[in-house]
């Protein structure tokens, strides 16, 4: 692969650490910034086994590429500590404050991260604090997430009555990402005008903010 393939540069990836550092707010990144990476980093060190392999050796741009690499490596982990550190506290803000993140900065495993990390929070809140200033013994609900697959995009089925009552039918305005309900179930994502069932409170929740709408069925 040649260097024109790659998206990815050294400078560029140190340029977006700095700004991950130097500004509060989450960073916007490409979608396909992982991928990217990958591939940069995969061509780095394809080019190092090139060059141990060269019948003429230059043992000083060996050593610059390693210690490169070496970098490369140092600066991508810097920038996921950071990113995850700023995804960590607005979670926490968003559970004290009851006010949402602007999803618009995540990258999409970003988002089942927050959303997941979101739901235990909440839960260990509810739990613990809410029960012990109720004068009650702290309980946490256990859930089970052993069916969750995050790559899975089939949306579950509810088979009862009651199930089928704390359901709306939607028709979806604008694309949602994929998320988690609050038993860590996941659904989507969802394209615009696609038709799906979801759980009432979810569902109210893209109706206020204009990413869904009821289908009113008689």
């Amino acid at each position: 692969m040649g260097n024109e393939d790659i998206n990815l540069t050294y400078e560029t990836l140190f340029e977006l650490l700095r700004r991950e550092k130097n500004r509060v707010e989450l960073q916007q990144l490409e979608p396909s910034f992982y991928n990217d990476f990958i591939e940069y980093l995969k061509t780095k060190k394809e080019l190092l086994q090139e060059k141990q392999n060269s019948s003429k050796l230059d043992q000083g741009d060996l050593t610059k590429l390693m210690i490169q690499i070496d970098n490369i490596n140092r600066i991508m982990k810097e920038l996921y500590d950071r990113r995850e550190k700023k995804i960590v506290t607005s979670a926490l803000f968003n559970i004290k404050s009851n006010q949402s993140l602007s999803k618009d900065a995540l990258l999409e495993n970003e988002i089942v991260f927050y959303n997941e990390l979101s739901l235990l929070l909440k839960k260990f809140r509810s739990g613990v604090l809410l029960n012990i200033l109720d004068q009650k013994q702290p309980e946490i609900k256990e859930t089970s997430t052993s069916n969750i697959s995050i790559n899975n995009t089939e949306k579950p089925v509810n088979n009862t009555e009651d199930q089928k009552k704390d359901t709306i039918l939607l028709r979806i305005q604008a694309f949602v990402p994929k998320f988690v309900g609050e038993q860590l179930e996941a659904y989507g994502p969802f394209e615009a005008d696609e038709i799906t069932t979801l759980p009432l409170k979810m569902a109210n929740i893209l109706i206020t903010n204009g990413k869904a709408e009821e289908i009113n069925g008689d």
